[in-house]
């Protein structure tokens, strides 16, 4: 996600959101996994949405916004 890639995921990836920012298919299931690798490449526009809200996801768990967030809980605290 953090390289800005279409993601497919297994349904056990609590951030995977199945056509939001990954494509999220059953664990164990070789034949939705092959149908999501075609759909994706296929699917220029799905690619791209899959590969911009991938990156979005990615920043959403960055080093920078968990330090904030950790900042911000010290300061409420102290």
């Amino acid at each position: 996600m953090g390289l800005s890639k279409p993601v497919i995921s297994t349904d056990v990836v609590p951030f995977a959101r199945h056509m939001e920012n990954a494509v999220v298919v059953p664990k164990k299931d070789k034949n939705a996994l092959a149908k999501a690798m075609i759909d994706i490449y296929k699917n220029a526009s799905l690619r791209e949405k899959l590969s911009q809200n991938a990156l979005k996801t990615a920043m959403d768990f960055s080093k920078e916004v968990f330090c904030n967030k950790y900042r911000s809980l010290l300061k409420a605290i102290y």
